[in-house]
């Protein structure tokens, strides 16, 4: 190799090293801006969202269908961040946690939670066997958790997390009515998660939430028409919504439900408009939200 090829060589090292770099300085400059951060992410037909919460916790709900989770949360945390404190799975539909069978080759997870499965899945017990990633011999310290009744968790000052198992008014037929519905409380801040939950779910869980309650809405289902429920989202009232969706075979979202969000004035955004995610943060008072 002559000295100008060398020299090229040295350059473009030099410029590919500052570039990694300087994208993890960023990342790691976000985990420790002491804000609250949320993270829709795109992955496709599915549901899959990151809290980064002001101290540094980390609660993943759902993984989306398949391994492009990792690819996105590859694009929020710096590379040694190795460790996710909580991982919850609304419910036992492939596009919500499949993804966490990738997860175990990369992240070390402290508790699962999850609800009853409506039908017993083989495929359920790997996921969580696929989460120890133990030697031989070793005792285990992942946390498995049955949410089987409402349960709360603090993650720091002020942030509170909120789990309701609701009991469907109606006889569940799908795993959608095992849906967990979850609420993200940070000072004057609020995030409501609502899985695939089925009309009958939103209208039980109207007794655990206040009028006017949320800032940020997950709209249910990827938008299906067939879970849109009015009486429940004028109840919340909520300032902005987030449909998690993908490209799919069902009509998701609906025309119907674009058409409901914009009557109403509700800004809607769509994680296939984004590139990476949908990203908002807060100080538990003004929040801000956009596309990456």
């Amino acid at each position: 190799m002559n000295r100008l090829n060398a020299s090229i060589l040295v350059v473009v090292i030099l410029f590919f090293a500052w570039n990694f770099g300087y994208k993890e300085y960023l990342k790691s400059k976000l985990l420790n801006d002491g804000l609250l951060h949320v993270y829709f992410l795109n992955i496709g037909q599915g549901d899959g969202f990151l809290i980064k919460t002001p101290n540094k916790n980390l609660i993943l709900i759902d993984g989306g269908p398949d391994e492009t989770v990792l690819f996105r949360l590859n694009k929020i945390l710096p590379f040694w961040v190795n460790h996710i404190d909580t991982v919850l799975i609304s419910h036992f539909h492939r596009d919500h946690y499949l993804g966490g069978y990738y997860l175990k080759e990369y992240l070390n997870v402290s508790e699962v939670l999850y609800p009853d499965q409506f039908e017993y899945n083989e495929k359920v017990l790997l996921l969580f066997d696929g989460f120890d990633g133990l030697a031989a011999g070793e005792k285990k310290q992942k946390k498995y958790l049955n949410i089987n009744q409402n349960a709360v968790y603090g993650y720091g000052v002020d942030v509170e997390f909120f789990v309701y198992k609701i009991e469907p008014s109606v006889k569940p037929i799908s795993e959608n009515f095992k849906s967990l519905v979850c609420l993200l409380d940070y000072k004057d801040f609020e995030v409501l998660f609502t899985g695939d939950a089925p009309p009958s779910l939103q209208k039980a869980a109207q007794r655990y939430l206040e009028p006017n309650q949320v800032e940020v809405l997950k709209v249910p289902h990827q938008g299906s028409k067939y879970d849109l429920n009015p009486d429940f989202i004028d109840y919340l009232n909520p300032k902005e919504a987030i449909v998690s969706i993908g490209k799919n075979s069902y009509g998701h979202p609906h025309k119907e439900v674009l058409e409901f969000y914009k009557n109403r004035g509700i800004p809607l955004y769509r994680t296939d408009y984004a590139k990476e995610f949908i990203f908002v943060k807060t100080d538990g008072y003004s929040y801000q939200i956009d596309y990456y």
